[in-house]
């Protein structure tokens, strides 16, 4: 059987800012509705959604490079609730002090597809949607 391994951040994230003008109760629908659908097209039964832990100082690159990720916008809106959304609905796991593309690779077995936009993806061997 497939499990899905599901980057949360790109799907948190880009959801936020495709419903930037919507209420909060769409948002979770939209997404709610996008990991149904990839769930579908990979034609798996169970997922695992990964997020990587909110502030700076609980991931590890960070302490390699305080500059890590610096001088990126201000996040969406939605983007927190959308991650509280994940958690409480989906059962998403929130990484210890690594990020959610770093989770997708520790988990990777020949059972298991990753659904991902992140090029940090493809360093893993496996398959990737």
């Amino acid at each position: 059987m497939t499990i899905a391994l599901i980057d949360g951040d790109t799907f948190a994230y880009r959801c936020a800012a495709a419903c930037k003008e919507d209420d909060l109760d769409y948002a979770k629908l939209t997404i709610d509705e996008m990991i149904q659908g990839n769930m579908e097209r990979v034609d798996a039964k169970d997922m695992m959604i990964f997020l990587t832990p909110r502030g700076r100082e609980n991931v590890f690159r960070h302490y390699l490079n305080p500059y890590y990720k610096a001088g990126r916008p201000e996040p969406p809106a939605h983007l927190m609730p959308l991650r509280e959304h994940l958690v409480a609905e989906w059962g998403a796991i929130t990484g210890n002090f690594c990020e959610a593309d770093d989770l997708l690779g520790i988990y990777t077995t020949a059972d298991t597809i990753t659904i991902a936009n992140d090029k940090d993806a493809l360093t893993v061997p496996g398959i990737v949607y």
